[in-house]
């Protein structure tokens, strides 16, 4: 019952996170080839993390504006081993309020797979634990 409990909590945690993350993910697939090196803004943290020997990894950018007025955090999630080396800033052409890293941009790909599995595997969760309840209701 614990298990079934934390799988669900676990599974609705996964879909909100990468529901969270596929707009920026699919405007980094659309528009890779429009980010140039950012101006005024620099990285004040980075960090990447392996999971699962390298399955797959996670990484967090924190930045800041010169100024320091203008300041966030993007993470990334992505199948494969975590980039290694300095990051750097990328603003879009279009409109330099958005940002990406040069990281990001060459795993976009594999950071869109890794979304869509994630969205899918918790589908496929839902509906098999869906069809789990409705057997236990209709045998009442």
């Amino acid at each position: 019952m614990i298990r079934s409990v934390i799988g669900v909590i676990a599974a609705f945690a996964g879909m909100v996170l990468m529901l969270q993350d596929a707009p920026r993910v699919l405007f980094d697939f659309q528009h890779a080839d429009e980010f140039v090196p950012a101006e005024d803004v620099a990285v004040t943290e980075a960090k990447c993390t392996n999971w699962n020997i390298g399955i797959f990894d996670h990484c967090k950018v924190a930045f800041e504006s010169q100024d320091g007025q203008h300041s966030g955090r993007l993470d990334d999630w992505r199948f494969g081993r975590a980039p290694t080396g300095l990051v750097q800033l990328m603003q879009w052409q279009g409109d330099p309020t958005v940002l990406t890293t040069d990281i990001s941009l060459a795993g976009v790909n594999n950071r869109l797979i890794f979304v869509v599995t994630v969205l899918l595997g918790g589908l496929l969760f839902a509906v098999a634990l869906a069809k789990k309840v409705m057997s236990r209701v209709r045998s009442y």
